[in-house]
């Protein structure tokens, strides 16, 4: 549609900015820029993707885009001012986008221009580490270092890459444990079998003067319980934010990687008034000068991402949270709309905290923004192998790979990273599951693919709607029964679990759920007084991915094919280096 002169050079100046924020630019690429002011429509070409915005919804309903001969139109989002469409996946699969030169072609208004565009891919290095709760790391801030130093001297170093970015993604909680170092701590350790409510009672007797600080000066949200487990969560932040932020942060610059994991925590300030230090600060190092203290009243479940040089480059707040999340720590969800991607030079990352990651609208929003590495820290707190309503592996799938459906064409790689152990179990019931917490599951790499999955999690079926590949699958504590050599090994995993599900049967001969069975009985073994208490799988995955990065120069040429010439034709040209395109 037509515009003022003066509209024209607003809708021009304008919609660059609004696209650069809605896809939450974090670095500057090189990009070619096409321009059709009379026509209300902006359309940009970097490395990492093709963006089309356009000046609002009249427009919209007369612009058409396709890609490749695909009409990609109904992918534009947004509202008002800006409508954005970006294609940034990787090409096959499913995605409309082809590994050489895509043809693109924009018509608004009836013009028609088209370019011809290739993204440029590059060699990113990928570390899944699953670790395994140890109640021993925790009893001082030296030795929950030293565990943090395992991890990343014995799992994450030997699977680094040189010469490509690397990105490590570790679990979610891999900092909730830290609430129980120190001498304030003592008391919940000595209890590690106790169920959650007597762990959060014995920690908030430990952090009483603060929590009751917290509780009595402000309003906290919640009904029962729930305020005093928000005045816990809150007392906490020092302990919490001083054992991950600086200790993960050295962590990344110290191996020069990009570096992913969550804890639940207050964002922070440091202070260095000697009051609050006194009050607030550690009780175990009385030489301290600052302390860690809330922005507010909001506690999350948070991921953060550091760059390669210890640079906290963003955070995420988990927004769809389970009911221990909101019953028992009484957490705040995390707003949707502030959910971003990051740009960087080791790929077009999103972050999906465990149930945000089998939440349609969060997926959704993921693929708008252009995220084609997803990043799933996750932390099953309960028994992988149970059966019910669900077989838990097989509900696992609903992330892993149903986010790589073809109506997400932008998402082409997720990764899912698995804490496991014990942690305040609690009493079993009549069925032998316990009313607490465990940490169980497989960590996965998973990547787009046109057929379903030729190998999966543990006695996961074989007829799922899904599509996808397993690239790389951690080992489960106990291997599927299914896939044992002989009856031997078969009669093995029986006996050590103290199994009495249909004996007898050769290993290939035993049914679906025959074989879950026989994991049920071997995953109770894993909890407090069982045959193989404690004995979880500790794992890390490592594989190469080939993602569209930012800072490589884009193949960006107009279309040779005789066309309708356009204003989108006539002022196309090239942008220095420092416009911020994602």
């Amino acid at each position: 549609m037509g515009r003022s002169a003066r509209g024209r050079r607003a809708i021009a100046g304008l919609a660059p900015l609004l696209v650069a924020a809605a896809l939450g630019a974090a670095r500057p690429a090189r990009a070619a820029r096409l321009v059709t002011p009379a026509d209300g429509a902006v359309v940009r070409a970097s490395a990492v993707a093709v963006e089309v915005a356009v000046d609002g919804p009249e427009d919209a309903a007369a612009l058409a885009l396709r890609v490749n001969g695909t009409d990609v139109t109904a992918r534009l989002r947004g509202a008002g001012a800006a409508r954005t469409l970006v294609l940034a996946g990787v090409p096959g699969h499913g995605n409309v986008l082809r590994r050489g030169r895509n043809r693109v072609a924009l018509e608004p208004g009836g013009a028609r221009t088209t370019f011809v565009w290739r993204p440029r891919l590059a060699r990113v290095r990928l570390v899944v580490v699953g670790n395994r709760l140890d109640f021993a790391a925790y009893e001082s801030m030296a030795t929950w270092r030293a565990e943090v130093d395992r991890i990343f001297e014995r799992l994450v170093r030997p699977k680094l890459a040189a010469g490509r970015p690397n990105v490590v993604l570790l679990t979610e909680d891999f900092g909730l444990p830290a609430a129980l170092v120190g001498t304030r701590g003592a008391t919940t350790r000595a209890a590690k079998d106790a169920d959650p409510l007597g762990a959060l009672a014995n920690l908030f007797a430990a952090y009483g003067p603060q929590a009751s600080f917290y509780s009595s000066h402000f309003a906290l949200p919640g009904s029962g319980l729930q305020p005093l487990a928000r005045a816990l969560v809150l007392a906490l932040t020092d302990t919490l934010w001083r054992a991950f932020v600086p200790v993960l942060s050295a962590k990344a610059a110290a191996l020069g990687v990009h570096l992913v994991a969550c804890t639940n925590v207050a964002p922070a300030h440091r202070s260095t008034d000697p009051a609050e230090v006194a009050f607030f600060g550690d009780v175990d190092d009385p030489r301290r000068t600052d302390v860690f203290l809330p922005d507010g009243i909001d506690t999350y479940n948070t991921a953060f991402l550091w760059g390669p040089d210890g640079a906290l480059l963003g955070t995420t707040h988990k927004v769809f949270l389970t009911p221990p999340e909101r019953e028992l720590l009484n957490l705040s969800p995390g707003a949707l709309d502030d959910v971003r991607v990051f740009d960087t030079p080791a790929g077009r990352i999103g972050i999906a905290i465990s149930l945000d990651a089998f939440t349609s609208a969060y997926v959704h929003r993921l693929d708008d923004l252009g995220a084609t590495l997803v990043l799933q820290p996750d932390a099953n707190p309960g028994l992988w192998a149970t059966p019910g309503a669900f077989w838990q592996p097989d509900d696992w799938t609903g992330s892993v790979l149903g986010m790589l459906a073809p109506d997400l064409p932008n998402l082409t790689w997720n990764a899912t990273s698995m804490m496991t152990g014990n942690f305040f179990p609690g009493a079993l019931d009549a069925t032998g599951v316990p009313a607490g917490i465990v940490f169980d599951g497989q960590s996965s790499i998973t990547r787009r693919a046109r057929r379903p999955p030729r190998r999966g999690f543990v006695a996961m079926a074989r007829d799922l709607p899904f599509r996808g590949r397993f690239v790389a699958l951690a080992p489960w504590a106990f291997p599927d029964p299914g896939t044992l050599g002989s009856t031997a090994a078969l009669a093995a995993l029986r006996h050590r679990c103290a199994s009495a599900a249909r004996a007898g049967e050769t290993p290939r001969g035993l049914s679906l759920a025959t074989r879950r069975a026989l994991l049920y009985d071997c995953a109770k073994t894993l909890l407090p007084g069982g045959a193989n208490a404690g004995a979880y799988r500790e794992s890390v995955l490592a594989t190469d991915l080939r993602l569209p990065v930012a800072g490589v120069r884009p193949a960006v040429v107009p279309d040779a094919r005789p066309q309708r010439r356009s204003a989108i034709t006539r002022s196309m040209h090239h942008e220095p280096a420092s416009d911020p395109i994602p």
